[in-house]
């Protein structure tokens, strides 16, 4: 009877390691593979830190990026406290303000704090205070939110907001889930949950609290965990999740409802488009119109082949974040068209003491 067993129970482990041969050969065939964690670069500090409803913040400090872990070549990265990225060497509190959300092209993600362009818009226009606001990896969504955390707390309506907007935030919005299991490869920057927006059967705004990509057992040896992983995810939040469409109209919920809480908050919203990459032309196009039709005053800073293949800052190399020169370039940019789109606000962003 014990030996019928053993020889059943060995049987059994027999089958299931069969299986899972067979599912591992089946899904690395497909193109799964094992999860891999990327470190952090050499030299390069950890600025951010959890926040229970944004997913992460920036983490107030004094950090260094030390590019290539040459002590000759350190980047100042200062955050404030409630996730400002620094505009001037020393935080001066003015009545009048500028506020500023975006993703990391707006934060200055591995740029030194004097190449960033609200740095530079800064010193172009000292008659208002311009208060960073954005964030590595943040999408539309996050920008929300930190806009309803933080107008309420101004000494007065803001002169305006101006949301550093690219294409591909949209994914991010939805939390599509590729990109959720992207930021669990960066884990050590510390932003793995992240809040995002559905619509319902109506096409309404409905919001979601930050949530984190499934992490199941041996996900790190077995290429069958990390397919299983996204065959759930698929079915838990369905595959509109992953369409772009989805993602765009999500999206573009989100913009009206950023719009409306700044109209709420007695301020006006700008966007400022930084950059369109190859292929989302058609999609730009479709953002443009969405905007002229909410009448939310927008730009497009447009760059050349050549700038955006060069401009890239030295810590990332070709495939980087943008360096100062193309931060100046925006800079100029949302200068110019702001006060094309708001000329109500120009006066008080000029003042008496604006630099030429």
């Amino acid at each position: 009877m014990l030996k019928k067993t053993a020889f059943s129970i060995a049987g059994a482990c027999l089958a299931v390691a069969l299986l899972i041969l067979a599912g591992e050969a089946l899904f690395r065939i497909s193109g799964y593979s094992p999860e891999t964690y990327l470190p952090l670069k050499p030299g390069e500090p950890v600025i951010h830190e959890p926040d229970p409803e944004l997913g992460w913040i920036g983490q107030a400090g004094n950090h260094v990026w030390v590019v290539g872990n040459n002590p000759e070549k350190r980047l100042p990265h200062t955050y404030w406290e409630s996730g400002l990225r620094a505009t001037a060497p020393q935080r001066v509190d003015r009545d009048d303000r500028v506020l500023v959300v975006g993703c990391s092209l707006t934060q200055g993600y591995s740029i030194a704090d004097q190449d960033t362009y609200t740095w530079k818009l800064q010193e172009k226009f000292p008659n208002v205070q311009w208060l960073n606001y954005s964030s590595g990896g943040y999408g539309t969504y996050q920008n929300l939110l930190m806009l309803e955390r933080v107008l309420p707390l101004q000494p007065k309506p803001p002169v305006a907001v101006i949301y550093g907007f690219v294409v591909w935030h949209a994914p991010r919005n939805a939390a599509d889930p590729d990109y959720m299991r992207g930021l669990r490869h960066f884990k050590g920057r510390r932003h793995i949950e992240i809040p995002y927006g559905t619509l319902d059967d109506h096409g309404n705004l409905v919001r979601h609290p930050p949530e984190s990509y499934p992490s199941w057992p041996l996900r790190e040896h077995l290429a069958l965990v990390t397919g299983l992983e996204r065959m759930y995810m698929k079915f838990r939040y369905g595959a509109e999740r992953f369409r772009i469409d989805y993602q765009i109209a999500v999206t573009k919920a989100v913009i009206k409802e950023m719009a409306r809480v700044c109209e709420r908050w007695g301020t006006k919203l700008f966007v400022a488009t930084l950059g369109v990459d190859e292929g989302d032309e058609q999609r730009m196009l479709d953002f443009e119109q969405f905007f002229r039709s909410e009448n939310i005053p927008f730009c497009v800073c447009r760059s050349t082949k050549e700038q955006a293949k060069l401009w890239r800052a030295p810590w990332d190399g070709s495939d980087g974040h943008p360096d100062g020169r193309m931060n100046s370039l925006w800079a100029d940019c949302i200068a110019l068209e702001l006060f094309k789109e708001m000329p109500d606000r120009q006066a008080r962003i000029l003042g008496s003491s604006a630099k030429e």
